[in-house]
Order: structure tokens, then sequence, then C-alpha cells
């Protein structure tokens, strides 16, 4: 079951650290798409790309990319099975 999220990307991102967070994205198991004019980044996480939001891998790879400057899950925590996905801080 796929699970749809979206990240904002910051004005004046740079389109080759995008494409690279896109292969990193790809390597967690989510299919991303790129839409420059709603500065966002849609991703569609595979079941497998759930242990990776669980244990905080995504959320830690879109961290690392200062393009990102936010990132919205659009999914509940009981889909999750009642844990909310975990974010960085700071």
């Amino acid at each position: 079951m796929p699970y749809p999220s979206h990240a904002t990307i910051r004005p004046g991102a740079s389109r080759q650290r995008l494409l690279q967070l896109v292969a990193e994205l790809h390597a967690l198991g989510c299919a991303t798409e790129i839409k420059p004019p709603q500065r966002r980044l849609e991703l569609m996480l595979s079941d497998e790309a759930l242990a990776g939001l669980l244990s905080g891998q995504l959320s830690a790879c879109l961290y690392c990319f200062g393009d990102v400057v936010e990132w919205l899950p659009e999914f509940s925590p009981a889909v999750l099975g009642g844990l909310p996905p975990r974010l960085p801080t700071g």
C-alpha cells in the first residue's frame, strides 16, 4: 500500500542536490517527483519504506539536505500502527 507525503523545497534550491536527494530517497524505497513551480517534492512511500520512516532514516535523510525546509506526512499515525513518524530536532 503506498503512502503519500510531501516536502517543501526552499527557493533557490540546487537542482544537483535535489537529484542527489531523490537518489537517496529511492534507495529508501520512496518514489519521488520534483515539482519546481510548487517548490514541492512529492513522495510515495512503499510498505518497505515504512521501516525507514519509523526508525527515523527517512526524516534524517530529508534533514541532511538543506534544500528541504519542511516535510509533511499526509498519513495519520493510525496508518503506521499507532506510531508517529520520528522527525529530527534542531
